[in-house]
């Protein structure tokens, strides 16, 4: 395969038929609203080696501050689940390493492993579950299914396996049935789970507890519209969520959700408010919220039923601003402004403390065209086009901000993030069909914050080419 600094300069000189191009346009439009990175030939879950039925993971350190040797290798489909506050990945490092649960609630994180033993130019970390580097470990009790069919299965397997040897645990669901006969006879019907109740019984931190997912019905049917005022004019409509496919909310109830439903939709209408502020040429015609009011929001019995995978988290997310630009050599491509929704707290920092936490939980550009601008060494600049680009943030991140300076830095850390795109296009002509939820990283992340709005710069360098992207969040 092609470096990505091949790939850049052949993309440089308008050559759409070379294979290796694609590369290029995923890692210049990789930044949007998350981490970039590049790790080539991973991550799809239609190409390389997960043809040969390699199953495609994450390595994991499930109890990072401890000197045990606790890598895991997590399928990325149950990595990614955020069924029930991310039981799946906390159930699967209890089972390996003893405890409960909500034991490791937060604990686990993505690492960097060496597949090939030193062969690789770089660590990678997206490996194959069944073609395991040596130190990470895995069985088939990973069954890459978000739902609550999989959330009781692993709960009983726990059970089985450990509540009798160290006495306790294994119960946070109280709602799961006890044997595996009534697990699939109750809740995987018809290979999907019924309707559940929304309250989680002696939940001690490893679930939702009392809330549970609602679908914000109608919200495929939201609309507004962005307008270009440069040559040439366009205009663009944009729905809420795509079509046929809800947002999700947690909610305790109808009313709740109702309520919920109409803050996030009223919050993504923000993005585009931002964006069309920070732009000179843009105006936007906004959501029409009120009409969600037409329709009665439904609970979810799979979060795969929801926009993204379920709802955003349980807290409201806050709308970022972002754009990029990522150079090689004499040749740049710059995104136009970009949105999504942010969630992260700053702790509550005492003037007697010099430093104060800040925590990024989620980062999330839902499906969104995209257009920019490329120039090549000689001056000469076309226009691209990324259809339906998706960014996921994979785990929490968390940073330090200090009082005098007001600067955000993220020692150690590792910001990691699945991009996914449907048609890629250069100056009109066809690219590349895209790629799905492929794995980009990015190191050295930092940033501002002034009291109001948290900027962060997330840096990515690697063989001549860097990439500087900015989002503003408040």
């Amino acid at each position: 395969m092609h470096t990505l600094t091949e790939s850049l300069f052949r993309l440089s000189h308008f050559l759409p038929t070379r294979v290796c191009q694609p590369v290029l346009m995923v890692t210049a439009m990789a930044c949007v609203g998350a981490a970039c990175g590049g790790v080539e030939g991973v991550g799809d879950e239609t190409g390389g080696d997960a043809q040969l039925g390699y199953i495609p993971g994450y390595a994991v350190d499930c109890l990072p501050d401890s000197p045990k040797e606790s890598l895991v290798c997590i399928p990325q489909a149950d990595w990614e689940c955020q069924a029930r506050g991310n039981y799946i990945r906390e159930s699967l490092c209890a089972n390996y390493f003893g405890g409960t649960p909500s034991e490791y609630d937060g604990k686990p994180k993505m690492v960097k492993v060496d597949p090939d033993k030193g062969g690789a130019e770089e660590p990678t970390t997206s490996i194959f579950c069944d073609k395991l580097p040596e130190g990470v470990i895995w069985n088939d009790q990973a069954h890459a299914s978000c739902t609550d069919c999989n959330v009781c299965t692993l709960q009983l397997q726990g059970h089985n396996k450990w509540s009798l040897k160290q006495g306790y645990g294994w119960d946070e669901f109280a709602w799961c049935p006890g044997t595996f006969d009534e697990i699939t006879d109750e809740i995987c019907v018809d290979g999907g789970p019924m309707e559940l109740p929304t309250t989680g019984g002696d939940d001690d931190g490893g679930g939702m507890g009392g809330t549970g997912i609602w679908k914000c019905l109608g919200s495929w049917t939201i609309s507004g519209t962005m307008n270009e005022t440069n040559l040439p004019q366009t205009s663009t409509e944009i729905f809420m969520s795509p079509e046929g496919v809800p947002d999700c909310v947690n909610a305790t109830d109808e009313s709740d959700a109702e309520a919920m439903c109409t803050s996030l939709c009223e919050t993504k209408n923000g993005i585009y408010e931002q964006e069309a502020n920070n732009s000179a040429s843009k105006n936007w015609v906004p959501f029409n919220c009120e009409e969600l009011d037409e329709f009665t929001p439904i609970e979810a019995t799979d979060p795969s039923e929801c926009s993204g995978g379920g709802p955003m988290a349980l807290m409201d997310p806050a709308p970022f601003t972002a754009n990029a630009t990522l150079k090689i050599g004499g040749s740049t491509t710059r995104s136009d402004d970009l949105g999504g929704l942010m969630e992260f707290t700053i702790e509550e920092c005492p003037v007697t403390r010099q430093s104060c936490d800040v925590s990024i939980t989620e980062i999330r550009a839902d499906a969104r065209t995209v257009h920019g601008v490329h120039t090549d060494r000689s001056g000469v600049a076309v226009s691209f086009t990324i259809a339906d680009l998706e960014v996921r943030m994979l785990q929490p991140v968390l940073g330090q901000w200090d009082r005098t300076t007001g600067i955000v830095t993220f020692p150690d850390k590792d910001l990691f993030a699945t991009i996914s795109t449907g048609d890629i296009t250069l100056d009109g002509g066809p690219l590349s069909s895209g790629l799905a939820r492929s794995l980009f990283e990015v190191e050295g992340a930092h940033g501002t914050w002034d009291g109001r709005q948290l900027t962060l710069e997330l840096p990515w360098r690697k063989d001549g080419v860097s990439l500087s992207l900015q989002i503003n969040a408040r």
